[in-house]
C-alpha cells in the first residue's frame, strides 16, 4: 500500500517481486535445478503479480470514473472527439470547382 496514491497498490514494488520470480526461475533453469513442482509454483506466483496488478489498474480506472463535479453530479470521461473538416465547392460543375474557406 502506498500512502497518497490513488489505488493504494505499489505497482513499482510488484513488478520488482516480478523480476525476482523471473530471475530466481531463470537460475533455476540454467543451472538444471528447475523442477516441474518449482517450475508451477514460480508461474502460479507470478501469474498471481499479473492479476494483482490488472485489478489495480481496473480499481483505478473506475475511481476516476466516479469524479465528481462541485454539484454532485459525475463527470463524464469522454476520449478524444474528432471533427473532420470538409471542404465545400462554390462551383456547381467540378471542371471550375474552387476551395472556400470558412
Amino acid at each position: 500500500v502506498v500512502p497518497g496514491s490513488m489505488t493504494g497498490f505499489d505497482f513499482k514494488a510488484a513488478r520488482d517481486r516480478q523480476r525476482g520470480w523471473a530471475s530466481h526461475y531463470r537460475f533455476l533453469k540454467q543451472t538444471g535445478q528447475l523442477t516441474i513442482e518449482w517450475e508451477y509454483e514460480i508461474r502460479s506466483i507470478f501469474e498471481g503479480i499479473e492479476r494483482e496488478i490488472a485489478e489495480a489498474h481496473a480499481t483505478a480506472a473506475g475511481k476516476m470514473k466516479m469524479t465528481v463535479r462541485g454539484d454532485g453530479h459525475p463527470i463524464v470521461h469522454t476520449g478524444n472527439v474528432l471533427t473532420p473538416i470538409i471542404p465545400a465547392w462554390t462551383a456547381v460543375d467540378k471542371e471550375n470547382a474552387q476551395w472556400t474557406e470558412s
